[in-house]
Formats: structure tokens, C-alpha cells, sequence
């Protein structure tokens, strides 16, 4: 994970640092050994996509966002087979044009570069899937759920508002009024209820209950510090005088002063025991204090929650959406679409996510080998790609388009 300040720092010099990549780009094609110039290249096409994620969303994967703050698998798909081929293609051009300026005779025309048939029906696979996806959805933005598939997704909604987790707050709210949660008036009925101001009524009572008894505490505190030090004072005068004495010449005096240094010790350690006491009591007090600060950001949550979700932010139709970029994460490539559904995982997506990783591996081992083993001259073309390859990812994208064309929630 990229911690916020360098991601920060980052954010800024993005849309710079994405043109820095794209020129490492071409200059490692040229000057970096074979096959360990092509890793360089799709490792800057890497940073350059991220770049270009960080500059408009301020986040590294941003480029996997579409346009429901959700991280999309299609969008995935065609990123990883463009950087593997456009990447495998520049390699590829780049050492053709190096050893034709080294020796025209040897290749003619170095872009003259065979790309299969296969491969162009799989990046058409890709392409489909990305501009088919938000079409078939599309035709769910009309549709209304039912009233009880709203509850639920309601349910759904407010609990990942809930970061303490706090099942009561969101379950009262839900049963209470989760029927009405996207009327006009659900303001006014949801914090006109007894659940939210009770909730902060509550809390605002209890830390003013702890701020009045911290107050004292540390006075005390204060107080009982003073009185140590300056018995400490008191203490190290007696030792001193103490240790000017001669028992055996003034025995009485020295057992009187022996006596009072006994009384400062005993009566500091008794201050110090008190002081020990408060400064617990202060921590668990300050401990109890933070909590409830906690939960007064944690009910806040919710509440911001609930609004996004009345302002039709968390969905349209019957579709998910997530209300702020910053929500969207990887496991929202795996989840259903649909407030019927978003909860659970679509077994056509987790098919297609490793059909996708496997085909693309098979093939970067492919190029890998055609790299290391061929000269420039020998290097007119990419690997050709099995029927059975494309076949396997486009019954997996068919049945990933196809999933989405069917309601996976109940309408009115």
C-alpha cells in the first residue's frame, strides 16, 4: 500500500510523471539487453496508467474506475491485453528499427510486424466487454426496486456507513424506517425519529458528565505535583544536613533529623501513590472520552450515509453505485451489479477474472520466448494464438455480458 503523504506528493507531479514514463518507455527499448528491455516497458506502461489513475482520481487504480466509483473487471481486461500488446509490439519495432539503421539490407521496413488474426478477435473480445458492460446495464437506470429489496440494500448501505459497527444504530434506522428510507420526507422522518437524537443527546451528555469530572482531576493532579516537588526540595535540605552531622557527638540531633527525613520520605511516596491514582483514573477517563468522540464521528457516518443513500448516491434504478471514488476497491469487481445482488459474487466474473490472468500469462510466456530466441530480422510477427485460447475467453466474456442482461432484482 502507498502510504497518503507519498500518494500526496505523488498527486501533484502525476501528469509529469506520466510523461517521464512514457519517454523511459521508448529510450529502455532501445538501450536496455533483450527481453529484459520488454519487463522495462510494461513496467512503464504500468506507472504511466497509474500516473494517469492519480492524476484524476488520486488514486493509483484509478484507471480500473468506471464511472459508478466502482473498480470494473472489463476495464481490467482491457488494460492488462493492451499493455501486453502494445508493449510486445514497441519492443518488437524498436529492435527492428535498431538493427535496420545498423544494416538497412537486413530488414526493410521494421514496422512491417504480423500481428494474428486471433489476437485482434481477443482484443475485440476485450473492447466488447468494456463497451457492452455499461449498455446492458443501462436499461436497469429506469426500473424501480421493490420496497423490500430496497430495506435490504438499505440495510446493506447504512452498515458499511457504521465503521465501529455499531449494528444497533444501522438495524434501529432500518426497522424503524427502512421502508421510507427514499421518501422525500425521509430527512425529517429519520432524524425527527427518537433513534439519531437519542443516540447524540446521549453522547453529548456523557462527555459533558466527563469533562466536568476531568477538571478537577487535573487541578488535582497539578496540585499534588506542586506539593511532591516542593517536599522533594525538603527532603534533599534534610539529607544534606544529615549528612553534616556526627552521631557520635550529637546523637539526639542526628535521630531527630533522621526522624524528619523519614516523614518527608513516607509523605512523599504517599503523594506520589495519590498522584498514581489520579493520573489512572485521568487515562481512564480520557480513554472513555475518546470513545465516545468515536462514536459521535461514527453516528456522523451514518448520517452522511443515510443522506447519500436518500440522495439516490449509493444507487439509480436497481443498479450500485458506491457515492465517492475513494470506496471503490478490488472486490467490486467481483460483486453483482444490482441492489439484488450486490452483495453476493457473480461466479461470471471470478471466471472470467482468472480465463483473463491465464490466457494473458500463457501469452506473455509465449512472447517471452519469441524475444529470446529470434534476432531482430527473425522478429516479423507475434506468436499465433490456438483457437481454443480466444474460444475459452469469449464463452467466459459472453457469459459475463449475459449475466448482466438478466434483473437480478425484483421491480414494481
Amino acid at each position: 500500500m502507498v502510504s497518503s503523504t507519498l500518494r500526496d506528493k505523488l498527486s501533484k507531479h502525476a501528469t509529469s510523471l506520466s510523461i517521464v514514463s512514457v519517454i523511459a518507455m521508448f529510450v529502455s527499448g532501445l538501450v536496455i539487453p533483450k527481453v529484459l528491455n520488454w519487463f522495462f516497458v510494461v513496467g512503464l506502461m504500468i506507472c504511466f496508467v497509474a500516473f494517469i489513475g492519480l492524476s484524476r482520481t488520486s488514486r493509483l487504480s484509478g484507471i480500473f474506475i468506471n464511472e459508478r466509483n466502482l473498480m470494473s473487471l472489463s476495464r481490467f481486461q482491457l488494460v492488462i491485453w493492451s499493455i501486453i500488446v502494445l508493449s510486445a509490439f514497441l519492443t518488437i519495432a524498436l529492435l527492428r528499427i535498431s538493427a535496420h539503421f545498423a544494416d538497412p539490407a537486413i530488414i526493410v521496413n521494421p514496422l512491417d510486424i504480423t500481428v494474428p488474426d486471433p489476437l485482434w478477435t481477443l482484443l475485440g473480445i476485450s473492447t466488447a466487454s468494456l463497451v457492452g458492460s455499461p449498455l446492458l446495464l443501462s436499461t436497469k437506470l429506469p426500473k424501480t426496486p421493490e420496497p423490500s429489496e430496497q430495506k435490504e440494500f438499505v440495510a446493506l448501505k447504512v452498515a458499511k456507513y457504521d465503521k465501529a459497527n455499531s449494528k444497533k444504530i444501522a438495524e434501529t434506522i432500518i426497522a424503524e424506517k427502512g421502508k421510507d428510507i427514499l421518501d422525500k420526507d425521509f430527512e425529517l422522518e429519520i432524524f425527527s425519529g427518537t433513534t439519531i437524537p437519542d443516540q447524540r443527546n446521549l453522547l453529548l451528555a456523557n462527555k459533558g458528565l466527563l469533562k466536568s469530572e476531568l477538571e478537577p482531576l487535573y487541578l488535582e493532579e497539578r496540585d499534588l505535583i506542586t506539593q511532591r516537588s516542593n517536599l522533594n526540595k525538603e527532603e534533599e535540605k534534610i539529607r544534606a544536613d544529615l549528612a553534616t552531622l556526627d552521631a557520635g557527638a550529637n546523637r539526639s540531633k542526628f535521630d531527630q533529623t533522621q526522624k524528619d527525613l523519614n516523614k518527608k520520605t513516607a509523605a512523599v511516596q504517599t503523594l506520589t501513590s495519590r498522584i498514581e491514582n489520579i493520573q489512572r483514573e485521568i487515562k481512564d477517563k480520557e480513554s472513555e472520552m475518546k470513545e465516545i468522540k468515536d462514536s459521535q464521528l461514527n453516528l456522523n457516518n451514518i448520517v452522511d450515509g443515510v443522506k447519500k443513500i436518500r440522495d439516490g448516491t449509493e444507487s439509480k434504478g436497481t443498479l450500485n453505485f458506491n457515492a465517492d471514488i475513494n470506496d471503490a476497491k478490488f472486490s467490486d469487481m467481483f460483486q453483482g451489479d444490482e441492489e439484488g445482488n450486490c452483495k453476493h459474487i457473480d461466479m461470471a466474473k471470478v471466471q472470467m477474472f482468472f480465463f483473463t490472468l491465464i490466457v494473458a500469462f500463457s501469452y506473455m510466456v509465449l512472447l517471452v520466448n519469441l524475444i529470446l530466441n529470434n534476432d531482430a530480422k527473425d522478429l516479423g510477427g507475434f506468436p499465433e494464438l490456438s483457437d481454443g485460447l480466444v474460444a475459452l475467453l469469449g464463452i467466459s466474456t459472453g457469459g459475463y455480458l449475459g449475466n448482466k442482461a438478466g434483473d437480478k432484482t425484483k421491480t414494481v
